[in-house]
């Protein structure tokens, strides 16, 4: 499932970086609950931008990884705060108070397959790995 997973993303990065210069990783995770199910679904609806969109499922987190073109740091801060205040009128609960966390990853050129490997391992051990978009 690990290397699949690889190389999976490591195509999809470099197809992304042939047409533009540089790719995002969006790295969502949120810990399983109740409602964690809906979270997900939140935030696959809310990213129409996305190229891919991995899922990650271990027995306590799920963690979403989505790759977005031509996103910079700015792009990113309105996009948290977009998705953050979304969630706020959608659920009544912050972020942090449902233990939902959001990493930002940009990539500005080619990416080693090393690397890729280096960013997955960061990630933590998954029992299941999809491609849901």
């Amino acid at each position: 499932n690990a290397k699949k997973l690889l190389q999976e993303m490591y195509t999809a990065l470099n197809v992304v970086l042939n047409k533009v210069r540089t790719a995002t990783l969006i790295t969502i995770t949120i810990h399983n609950t109740d409602d964690s199910a809906d979270y997900n679904d939140y935030f696959v609806s809310k990213v129409r931008g996305a190229n891919r969109i991995w899922r990650l499922q271990r027995a306590e987190s799920t963690t979403l990884v989505i790759l977005l073109p031509l996103f910079n740091v700015q792009d990113f801060k309105q996009f948290q705060d977009n998705l953050a205040s979304r969630f706020i009128k959608r659920f009544g609960k912050d972020f942090s108070s449902v233990g939902i966390s959001l990493e930002f990853n940009p990539i500005r050129n080619q990416m080693q397959r090393t690397e890729l490997q280096k960013y997955l391992v960061s990630l933590g051990k998954f029992d299941d790995a999809r491609l849901i978009r």
